[in-house]
């Protein structure tokens, strides 16, 4: 009986969370006061009785209708339901270590009007704002930002993939500008887990057209970019039944990739954020318009093809020949790449 990878890699991250909070429960009781053998084993309880169930929260809300709803919400709604979970499973697992190292109920219950209580709320309330943060910056985003690793310009091989929706003026006219702007969001829902899973980091929304890219070596590895692309499309596909339901659209795609050198670094005062300069954006760009004029799903450069090596078994690569972009002054080789 086979195992999928993502049931290890779940069993992997509970090993881990639990040795994780069974650790920051021994720190927490010694920087708290004196090491009894009695308190080290409750705080290593109650830190894997407070970890893991977060830890499961958090995967059921990566992986669940409700917590796609939870994602949907303002950043104050988002940030105050999680920080709430969070402080009552900290009160539980507080509660349920006390009393299964001998701790009355009465004794027990005293934690809940004591300083451990406003420290776990302080903590939950930050780590939910960083998280959220986070997500709506985009993770590698704000690690940047903070590490000042772009503050200096600089050079990197990326890969950039640009995703368009076909027949997007059509059916803005159609559908006014709120609802559009409700599918254009829906659909951003629908990619996301694909740019997760594959690692990529979305550089920014333009209209209709979403911005994924990778440092080189990343996107690369084991045609990762190629593989999320597909994925991309899929998680809208799959939800086609409910995109004809509530919009009267089958949303498809121009998908455009391409990998070369840019520059990146910070920019700006008022408004500040990461951007990317270089031919490499302009022709990734050219190639999603190629895809449109060709009629094509999905073009990439041949020069990626070249880099990449295997493609996945599933997917079907036919050379188109060399094309003339908009806007370019040499000719580019492309190929349309499909699934089987």
């Amino acid at each position: 009986m086979s195992v999928s990878p993502k049931a290890v890699g779940v069993a992997r991250g509970l090993v881990l969370v639990l040795l994780a909070g069974m650790l920051a429960g021994v720190l927490y009781v010694a920087l708290t006061g004196p090491l009894d053998p009695l308190d080290v084993a409750r705080g290593a309880l109650a830190g894997g009785l407070i970890f893991v169930p977060i830890f499961l929260f958090d995967l059921a809300a990566a992986n669940s209708e409700w917590g796609r709803r939870l994602r949907r919400r303002s950043f104050a709604v988002a940030v105050g339901v999680r920080t709430l979970v969070y402080l009552g499973l900290i009160v539980v697992g507080l509660l349920l270590a006390a009393l299964a190292t001998g701790v009355p109920l009465a004794d027990a219950t005293d934690i809940l009007g004591g300083t451990h209580i406003g420290f776990a709320f302080l903590i939950t309330f930050l780590f939910n704002v960083v998280g959220q943060l986070s997500r709506m910056l985009g993770p590698s985003v704000l690690t940047s930002f903070v590490t000042g690793r772009y503050h200096r310009p600089r050079l990197e091989d990326r890969v950039f993939l640009f995703m368009d929706l076909a027949g997007s003026t059509a059916i803005a006219e159609r559908l006014g500008p709120l609802r559009f702007h409700e599918l254009l969001d829906r659909i951003a829902f629908d990619v996301a887990d694909a740019v997760v899973t594959y690692r990529g980091e979305i550089h920014r929304y333009v209209g209709d057209e979403i911005i994924v890219t990778w440092l080189a070596d990343r996107g690369l590895r084991d045609a990762v970019c190629v593989r999320a692309a597909f994925s991309m499309v899929g998680g809208v596909d799959r939800n086609q039944a409910r995109y004809v339901r509530d919009f009267g659209v089958k949303p498809t795609f121009h998908v455009a990739i391409h990998i070369g050198p840019v520059v990146v670094g910070e920019m700006g005062d008022l408004h500040r954020e990461i951007v990317f300069l270089g031919d490499t954006v302009n022709t990734t760009s050219r190639i999603e318009a190629a895809s449109s004029d060709t009629d094509r799903t999905m073009l990439v450069s041949q020069e990626l093809i070249d880099r990449l090596g295997a493609l996945p078994p599933e997917v079907v690569k036919e050379p188109i020949g060399t094309i003339a972009l908009r806007g370019k002054q040499a000719p580019i080789a492309l190929v349309s790449l499909t699934t089987r």
